[in-house]
Formats: C-alpha cells, structure tokens, sequence
C-alpha cells in the first residue's frame, strides 16, 4: 500500500505543526526578566535534528518532554525509521494498527 500524495502532504502540515507548537511553547514559557539564562535543548527528530532556545530566569526541564514527544511522533510517523508505522505501511504490511497520531496527521 503507496501512500498518496495528499497524505504525504498532511503528513509535511503535521510536521510544521508540531515544529510550531514547541517552538511557540517555549517562547510562552520564557519570562521577562533581565536575569535570564539561555536554555538549549537539542535533539533528533523525522530524520533531522531541532533545537529549541529560550530564556528564562531558572532553569526548566524539557528535555524528556520533547524527547518524549517526537519519539512518540517518530513511532508512528517517521519515514526514516524502518521500524515506525508508516515506514511498515509502505513495505505493504497490511497488519499494522496505527495510532491517533497517524489518524489526525
């Protein structure tokens, strides 16, 4: 089973979507202090790499988060990884139950 282009192009907005929504999230959580220290988190993600910066005075812990976030976004959704769900899609297993990830994306 091929995947058509209209799902590959839903699949491109759910990507931006969810680049948008960290991206936007961390901005929300930076205050305005001028005590601020810049805050780096990094990683990989659909086959490329992100990173979010913020400032904010202490320090917030989201790293798991996100990490938590794409591989739960990769399991499902990654085209490079043989392993996820659309990847198994493409080679034609028929058997696969995706998640609602895949459903909305």
């Amino acid at each position: 089973m091929k995947l058509t282009p209209l799902i590959m192009k839903d699949y491109k907005r759910f990507k931006l979507k969810t680049i948008l929504l960290i991206f936007i999230s961390a901005i929300l959580l930076s205050s305005c202090s001028k005590n601020q220290e810049a805050q780096v988190y990094i990683g990989e993600a659909l086959g490329t790499t992100y990173q979010v910066k913020f400032f904010h005075k202490t320090e917030l812990p989201i790293q798991n988060g996100l990490d938590s976030i794409f591989k739960v976004i990769n399991r499902s959704l990654s085209t490079f990884q043989t392993d996820s769900d659309i990847s198994k899609i493409n080679e034609g297993d028929t058997a696969i139950v995706v998640d609602n990830n895949f459903m909305e994306a």
